[in-house]
């Protein structure tokens, strides 16, 4: 239904390099890394400041294997990595 629906559409933006962040805060960078049929987004703080990022896909953190649902929260000058697949 309407949630598989989102989720392809959510699937082809990222594939086409568009980004799943509604808005990325200032501070924050995000890219799209591929390897062996896999695609990850690596995001990282910029700043000394603790930063909220709103995502519109639930996705998993390939450092702590957690499920990042609706907001990711980055610490002062953080790294995380969220798979695309």
């Amino acid at each position: 239904g309407r949630d598989y629906l989102r989720e392809l559409y959510f699937q082809i933006a990222e594939e086409l390099g568009l980004s799943f962040f509604p808005a990325v805060p200032a501070g924050i960078n995000t890219s799209i890394q591929e390897r062996d049929g896999a695609a990850f987004r690596f995001v990282l703080t910029l700043t000394n400041e603790t930063q909220e990022v709103r995502i519109m896909v639930p996705r998993q953190s390939m450092l702590t294997g957690y499920m990042v649902e609706e907001t990711l929260v980055m610490e002062p000058f953080a790294v995380e990595v969220l798979a695309l697949q």
